[in-house]
């Protein structure tokens, strides 16, 4: 006697005689389908009981001054989106955070992709270095924070510099230990069969 092990969550439907392809097909996808129904739904109830839940908190025992309540946020987000914040439209403050997060990311990867991978293939420079990387890497972010805030001001500059931090260390010692890992083997062969430095390094 053979017993087969499912997966947990795994779909089971029951086996019919004179079933077609097709119609095997379609009983697995409707099965499927209400599978997937279930798990939305119940999520939806979750999120629905953790909301109400909050709300009769921040109303019952919660100064709702110290703790907001879910029906104020929307009311506020409402208010927002429809007449503005008092810094003008949302939409302007949407894009300007999302172009400092993304002028940030670009520099900090690129950055941290590039000293990674030159210090990776570089013994001498990767010790001579590595104290003050690894120094800087123990800064806590929130006093880099405040230096730019110090340095650049409350303008773009300042955010940008803050979310460089924040990506830079983890691209590069990521690329770092990538290209510390390369087999040597790999790298010999490839100068043996006449690969240039920067073919190398690509």
């Amino acid at each position: 006697m053979s017993h087969d092990v499912l997966a947990p969550g795994a779909v089971t439907t029951p086996v019919v005689e004179n079933e077609t392809e097709d119609q095997i097909l379609a009983r697995v996808r409707n099965a499927a389908r209400r599978a997937r129904m279930r798990t939305w739904g119940l999520r939806a109830a979750l999120v629905a009981l953790w909301l109400g839940a909050w709300e009769l908190t921040a109303t019952v025992w919660i100064d709702p001054f110290f703790y907001s309540k879910p029906s104020l946020i929307w009311a506020r987000l409402v208010e927002w989106f429809t007449e503005g914040t008092q810094f003008g439209s949302i939409w302007l403050q949407i894009y300007t955070t999302v172009q400092e997060a993304v002028l940030g990311f670009v520099i900090g990867t690129v950055a941290g992709v590039v000293l990674g991978v030159l210090l990776g293939r570089s013994r001498y420079w990767a010790e001579v270095l590595a104290p003050f990387i690894k120094a800087l890497n123990a800064v806590p972010r929130i006093v880099l924070a405040s230096l730019f805030i110090i340095w650049f001001g409350l303008g773009l500059s300042s955010k940008v510099a803050t979310v460089v931090v924040l990506v830079f260390f983890a691209v590069f010692f990521n690329a770092f230990t990538g290209a510390r890992e390369v087999d040597g083997n790999v790298m010999n062969n490839a100068r043996i069969l006449g690969a240039s430095r920067r073919q190398v390094l690509i």
